[in-house]
């Protein structure tokens, strides 16, 4: 049932089961390389025109390598490393938006953009010590999360804070219950959405200037222990959420909302754990925020890592996984070699 509520914010409360039902689709393409630049995935690849772009590194510095959905690679673009212009220390996260590449670098506290053909633009000094770790871009803007006491900070083409959504618990701390969510922007609306990784299920959409638009909620019937900070002293302020995530990652086309659904892993003192959990991918209408579709392949097994989706195409739906823990993962897929760390599964779009 969907709703309008004063303040023009529409409300989506879903049932358990899709509008129109399950659909089922097959791997296209699937293909993987040994090394990438970002982990998790989705902070380092994604979709741009028909193409998918990966971030990797070689001896001189970072690249950002362009593939067609086949595997076979277009060209790479290559970024220096070091402290000069156009140059970065720690690649963090990169997005591309509007045939530009925005670079994050952590280190130096800067977006380094360059344009998709490789040519260095400019550099932009952010003026904040927060601990960002990840963003998205909207027309110039940044949007980005990682700080303890923020669900979102607006940073402008200047470097500057222009606006922030702080969290209502305050400052977070080690064991906390994490508030926040994964943050995604659809290129085509200019929209921004929040995608919480705590049950009750839930999906918000925010405009440029950091107006909730849209509330879409969806009954579960999985129940799981909350995700929460981990974030030791030594680690001076930064965090990683774990336990069981609700959504992972979204995507988006001209008509849908997609939603990556189930990621489980906890950091002890012996490494990562890995937790058992049950993947989804969930289609939402972008105009109401109605429950549509679920899509399902056989072929994928359950990863706690999730999947991540990378991008949506008028005929694909392109899904990133990682091997690194579970060297299983590709055995029920058709690939040349299951030496790689890092996959691509290309999925005919069933609709």
């Amino acid at each position: 049932m969907v709703a309008v509520l004063s303040g023009c914010i529409k409300i989506s409360d879903n049932d358990i089961e899709p509008k129109k039902g399950t659909l089922k689709t097959q791997p296209v393409h699937v293909w993987g390389v040994q090394k990438m630049a970002v982990d998790p995935m989705q902070k380092g690849a994604g979709v741009y025109n028909d193409l998918l772009y990966i971030t990797s590194y070689d001896s001189k510095g970072y690249l950002v390598e362009f593939y067609d959905f086949s595997g076979t690679k277009n060209y790479t673009v290559s970024i220096g490393k070091g402290k000069g212009p156009g140059e970065v220390m720690y690649l963090t996260a990169v997005r591309i938006s509007e045939d530009v590449i925005h670079v994050y670098d952590y280190a130096l506290r800067k977006i380094v953009r360059y344009s998709v053909k490789g040519d260095h633009i400019d550099d932009i000094m952010i003026d904040t010590q927060l601990p960002l770790t990840d963003f998205q871009v909207i027309r110039n803007e940044y949007f980005f999360t990682g700080a303890l006491d923020q669900l979102i900070c607006k940073i402008n083409s200047e470097g500057e804070v222009s606006q922030k959504i702080d969290y209502k618990e305050g400052l977070l701390k080690h064991g906390d219950r994490y508030p926040g969510g994964i943050v995604a922007a659809d290129d085509l609306s200019q929209s921004l959405y929040i995608g919480y990784s705590n049950l009750p299920y839930r999906i918000e959409e925010y405009s440029e200037d950091l107006k909730k638009t849209m509330t879409i909620s969806k009954k579960v019937r999985e129940k799981s222990d909350p995700v929460r900070i981990y974030s030791p002293k030594e680690w001076r302020g930064m965090y990683y959420p774990h336990g069981k995530f609700a959504i992972h990652s979204m995507a988006f086309d001209e008509k849908y909302i997609y939603a990556s659904y189930g990621a489980g892993f906890q950091y002890t003192s012996q490494g990562i754990e890995l937790l058992p959990v049950k993947n989804a991918l969930n289609v939402f209408d972008k105009n109401n925020g109605e429950y549509i579709y679920d899509i399902t392949c056989e072929q994928l097994k359950n990863s706690s890592f999730g999947y991540a989706l990378l991008g949506v195409t008028d005929k694909y739906i392109v899904l990133g996984a990682m091997t690194i823990l579970e060297k299983d993962l590709m055995d029920n897929m058709k690939v040349k070699t299951k030496d790689n760390l890092f996959y691509f599964i290309i999925l005919k779009k069933p609709f």
